[in-house]
């Protein structure tokens, strides 16, 4: 049934997905739906810490900025009736999962990759725009030096032909 009522472990609504599959967005939609607290915890991490997400890579790497998003983590998961948008890898640490399960309802969102190809960047993903600038530009090569071989090879076997 569409509008069938959901039970929300503790009241919290968990949003999981990959950097740009739309967990903020439906997040923020959800929360007003529900009549429930948003809290989105990229923005929360930069709230507190005073500095953004790509800032915190470069000084600490991944180790120490998935350390701060462990802390922010526990302290949101606590709450009661909240609908709580996540870090797209915050799910790589499996405390981080127990917490969640622990915490409330968590909902996976999926989107295929060309949606989260063409997600827009924010201050929050930015690495992971710059990231996906890279790979494109590793595809735009690839593509090119396969395009590449596949002429020689029609080349070589044209002048096999022709002997």
């Amino acid at each position: 049934m569409y509008n069938a009522s959901m039970h929300l472990h503790r009241g919290n609504l968990f949003l999981v997905g990959m950097p740009g599959c739309g967990k903020s967005t439906l997040g923020r939609l959800l929360a007003r739906r529900l009549d429930k607290p948003f809290f989105d915890a990229d923005v929360e991490l930069e709230r507190r810490l005073g500095v953004t997400i790509p800032v915190i890579f470069e000084l600490e790497g991944e180790p120490g900025f998935r350390d701060r998003e462990a802390t922010i983590l526990a302290d949101l998961v606590v709450q009661n009736n909240i609908v709580l948008s996540t870090g797209g890898g915050v799910v790589l640490r499996p405390s981080n999962c127990e917490r969640l399960k622990q915490g409330g309802t968590v909902l996976y969102l999926h989107a295929p990759p060309a949606t989260l190809w063409s997600a827009p960047a924010t201050a929050s993903t930015g690495h992971c725009y710059r990231l996906r600038i890279r790979l494109h530009e590793c595809r735009s090569s690839m593509r090119l030096a396969i395009r590449s071989i596949a002429r020689a090879r029609t080349s070589s076997s044209s002048r096999i032909a022709s002997k």
